[in-house]
C-alpha cells in the first residue's frame, strides 16, 4: 500500500525464468519511507539454489551524509549448476566441481557510512575451499579519511577449481596448488595500507608483510619463506625446500623516471635443487636516478661466485657496464 511517504509492497509469489534458463521463485516484502528503503524476508529459490536475505539502506546523499544506515544479511546455498548457467565464463571452472554441489554464503553487514561493520562474510564450497572475512571500515566514501581493519582466514582443501580460475591450461600443467591454510589481515588509514598474509602447508609456510602509501607510491615489503615446499607448487622444477628472506622498498614503479627509487635484498639460507642443497647466498639490487646496481654472491662449494653489474636506463634500454 501507499500511505503518504510510506510504501509497502508484499511480493507473495513470483515465478519467472531467467534468460539463461534458470527457473526462479521469489517472495518477500519491499518497503520504503522518507528515510529508509528495505527488503525484508526475501526468499529466492531455484532447483539448485536457496537464498534468504534482508537488506536496508538509508535515503540521502551517500557522498556527504555519513549517518546513512546500511544493512545486509544473507544466508543461502547457491548451486554450482546455476553459477555455470548464469555466468558461462565460469562454466569451465565449475566443471571441476560436482554439478550438485552448493556454495554456502553467509553475509552479516551493518552500520553507517561512518562505520561499516563486516560481522561476517563467508563463502564455503565443501571439500574445496573456505574463505571468511570480518572487520570494519570507517568513512567509506572518503579516500583521505578512510580507515579500517579486515581479517581474512580460510583454507583450500582441493584446489582444482582455484587452479582453473587463476591459471590457463598450459600453466596448470606446471603449477600445483596443495592443501593450505590462509591467514591474513588488511589495515587502512587514509591512503596508507598495510597487508599481512600467511600461507601454511603441511610442510612449511610463507609470510608476507607489505605497506603501501598511495600518496607518492611508496612501498615496503617483507617476505619470509620458512621450510617452504616449492616442489609442492612446482613439482617439475627440481626445487625442494626453501628458507629465504626477501625485502623490497621503494618509491614509484617507472624505472625510466629519475625520481623512482628501489632497494631489494634476498637472503637465501637453504635451497634444495635437484638433490643438492645450497645455503649462504645473497642477492641485491638498487635503483636510483635511472642507475641500477645488482649483484649476487654465493658461498657454496658447487656454486662459489661473486657477481656485480651496473646499468644506466634510458628509454627502456639497459646499458650494462
Amino acid at each position: 500500500y501507499n500511505r503518504g511517504s510510506e510504501i509497502r509492497v508484499p511480493l507473495r509469489h513470483l515465478k519467472a525464468t531467467e534468460r539463461c534458463g534458470i527457473g526462479v521463485m521469489a517472495s518477500g516484502l519491499f518497503a520504503m519511507d522518507k528515510s529508509m528503503m528495505r527488503a525484508d524476508d526475501f526468499v529466492i529459490n531455484t532447483h539448485n539454489t536457496a537464498v534468504e536475505f534482508d537488506a536496508a539502506m538509508g535515503l540521502g546523499n551517500f557522498a556527504t551524509d555519513e549517518s546513512l544506515p546500511i544493512e545486509l544479511f544473507v544466508d543461502g546455498k547457491v548451486g554450482v549448476a546455476d553459477v555455470a548457467l548464469a555466468y558461462p565464463v565460469m562454466s569451465p571452472i565449475m566443471k571441476r566441481v560436482k554439478n550438485n554441489s552448493r556454495i554456502d554464503v553467509d553475509v552479516d553487514i551493518d552500520g553507517t557510512l561512518a562505520r561499516v561493520n563486516i560481522n561476517e562474510l563467508k563463502v564455503e564450497l565443501a571439500r574445496h575451499l573456505l574463505l571468511d572475512l570480518n572487520g570494519s571500515v570507517a568513512h567509506v566514501m572518503s579516500d583521505e579519511n578512510r580507515s579500517g581493519h579486515v581479517a581474512l582466514s580460510g583454507n583450500i582443501v582441493n584446489a582444482d577449481m582455484v587452479e582453473s580460475a587463476m591459471l590457463d591450461k598450459e600453466t596448470r600443467k606446471l603449477i600445483n596448488i596443495p592443501p593450505m591454510t590462509i591467514d591474513g589481515e588488511v589495515t587502512m588509514l587514509g591512503e596508507k595500507i598495510n597487508g599481512e598474509l600467511a600461507l601454511l602447508t603441511d610442510d612449511g609456510n610463507v609470510a608476507l608483510d607489505a605497506d603501501w602509501n598511495g600518496r607518492g607510491n611508496i612501498y615496503n615489503m617483507k617476505l619470509r619463506a620458512d621450510s617452504f615446499p616449492v616442489d609442492a607448487f612446482l613439482p617439475d622444477m627440481g626445487i625442494g625446500m626453501l628458507i629465504a628472506d626477501v625485502a623490497i622498498n621503494g618509491r614509484g614503479f617507472d624505472y625510466n623516471n629519475l625520481n623512482t627509487l628501489m632497494k631489494a635484498n634476498v637472503d637465501l639460507s637453504h635451497f634444495e635443487y635437484k638433490g643438492h642443497t645450497y645455503s649462504n647466498a645473497h642477492a641485491w639490487a638498487s635503483l636510483d636516478s635511472c642507475h641500477l646496481v645488482a649483484g649476487i654472491e654465493s658461498f657454496n662449494s658447487s656454486a662459489d661466485f661473486d657477481l656485480t653489474a651496473t646499468s644506466d636506463i634510458k628509454n627502456d634500454a639497459f646499458e650494462w657496464n
